[in-house]
């Protein structure tokens, strides 16, 4: 592991990705952002493909979104994904927003 004041970069076996120490001292989120390294998505998509809407296999997106949950101990049943515009609207998050990917 890298670690800096402003972020820190984690390597679990082939995994790779990045967390912010300052929101994982406020306890109140579990949170990563991946990196292309770590997951089981072939070709075009390899390795760490998250997105159910490219032409990649579900079960790969799934078993990706299993990795990261793995690595930081999250349910992926417990997940909240954004669609990422660059933008300054805020999102507040709860508990109705969560996914279940196991049942899409």
């Amino acid at each position: 592991m890298m670690k800096s004041n402003n972020l820190n970069i984690y390597k679990k076996d082939n995994l790779v990705y990045i967390s912010f120490p300052k929101l994982e001292k406020t306890g109140i989120v579990n949170h990563l952002f991946s990196t292309r390294l770590g997951g089981v998505s072939n070709g075009q998509y390899s390795s760490m493909n998250l997105s159910f809407n490219n032409g990649d296999k579900r079960e790969n997106v799934l078993k990706n979104y299993e990795i990261l949950c793995n690595a930081i101990g999250t349910d992926i049943n417990n997940l909240v994904l954004s669609r990422q515009t660059h933008t300054d609207n805020i999102k507040i998050v709860n508990i109705s927003l969560s996914l279940n990917l196991s049942n899409k």
